[in-house]
């Protein structure tokens, strides 16, 4: 394989792009996003060459990404989610598929449903199924949609959701909720999605839903909310993410790949046949989390648990609100346990200097001698009784 160093190739230069003979080539759009920077990284690592959108070629979330990928088959392209098809054509043109992982992701300070949430998620999404579609060259299109796709709350379903269920009700309380303009955004892309792919010839889809994303991140950026709650868990403050569930990132990444590797596992109708919901099965505790770090952390200053840990009794009757129907299908992909995932993202991110953990107060002196002593009289007493 010829050795070549990452370039950044713009609109309408893409002659230049490295690839070697046979080489699969793959569009990853959103590639400096906490999902797309594992899913590049993946990709590479099988020998892919890998083209993927940025908003700014001169951004510093680019160079975190050329940095990390020198000598690698990569080209970034600038593509805006508003800017239209033709803004992502460089990037699919003579591609064998296109991985879109771009997408907003925001659930506080939503003022705009339309304009801050929906229209990029749709818009992108149409923009660059179609770029695609028109491209002649690529075969299969794999969307990054979401757990929201399905349902607007736990409450939506009896049972637990799977990929034959979409979410009918957030749509009322898009000006009301922001989570649900949110939800509603990845229901309308998703949508959006499947209307493309079944009118198209010769092109086949695939969906991966993932919930709440965890796991180790491939740089130090620290922006966007599931880092951000990871670095408040750390900082000692209480993480804003409530009980949730959770997927690590190299899962949902490893779900794209499969998902265009796998045999059968893209297609256009039914669009439930060629979705992967990918999440654990019941929510996560915060409180857990928090009792979790203090325990991996015990000289930070991690916040309490909000309450009792429950008991065993208590948690075998969490509900199992996700239960795939074809994850298992995509070879090789399976999610793992979300204390591992948490432990290796809080590992990789102090390491990376992403987050400094704030170190627990030292007890004023004398207070371990007040203590003991406390003690001493407690037993004292008891054997007196």
């Amino acid at each position: 394989m010829v050795h070549v160093h990452v370039r950044f190739i713009l609109a309408a230069a893409l002659a230049a792009t490295a690839v070697a003979d046979g080489q699969t080539v793959a569009c990853v759009t959103g590639a400096t996003g906490f999902l797309g920077q594992e899913l590049v990284a993946q990709l590479l690592e099988k020998g892919y060459a890998v083209r993927g959108t940025v908003r700014s070629a001169t951004g510093k979330n680019a160079k975190r990404l050329t940095d990390l990928f020198k000598g690698k088959f990569l080209t970034l392209v600038e593509a805006d989610l508003l800017g239209g098809e033709a803004g992502f054509a460089p990037c699919v043109a003579g591609a064998d598929v296109l991985f879109h992982t771009a997408s907003p992701f925001q659930s506080t300070g939503i003022d705009d449903p339309q304009r801050q949430l929906i229209a990029p998620a749709v818009e992108g999404t149409e923009a660059a199924t179609k770029a695609a579609i028109a491209s002649g060259s690529v075969k299969k299109i794999v969307l990054t949609s979401s757990i929201a796709a399905t349902m607007g709350g736990f409450g939506d379903k009896d049972g637990c959701f799977d990929e034959t269920d979409w979410n009918w009700s957030s749509e009322a309380k898009i000006h009301d909720v922001a989570m649900d303009a949110y939800r509603y955004s990845k229901l309308a892309a998703e949508q959006a999605f499947w209307r493309l792919v079944a009118g198209a010839d010769g092109v086949e889809g695939a969906a991966v839903l993932p919930a709440f994303i965890v796991g180790p991140p491939r740089t130090d950026r620290t922006d966007g909310e599931s880092l951000g709650n990871m670095v408040a868990a750390l900082s000692g403050a209480t993480p804003p993410r409530g009980d949730t569930p959770m997927v690590d990132v190299r899962d949902v990444a490893a779900a794209h790949v499969a998902a265009y590797e796998t045999p059968g596992a893209a297609g256009t109708s039914p669009p439930e046949k060629y979705r992967y919901l990918a999440s654990t099965p019941t929510a996560y505790r915060r409180d857990d989390l928090l009792s979790l770090l203090a325990d991996a952390y015990p000289n930070a200053a991690i916040a309490p648990r909000a309450a009792p840990p429950p008991s065993t009794a208590e948690r075998a009757r969490d509900k199992v609100v996700f239960c795939s129907k074809n994850l298992g299908t995509l070879a090789g992909v399976s999610v793992r346990a979300a204390p591992d995932a948490l432990l290796d993202m809080a590992h990789v991110m102090l390491e990376l200097g992403s987050v400094a953990v704030t170190p627990r107060a030292k007890a004023p002196p004398g207070t371990r001698f007040v203590k003991k002593q406390a003690r001493r009289l407690r037993n004292l007493f008891k054997k007196e009784l």
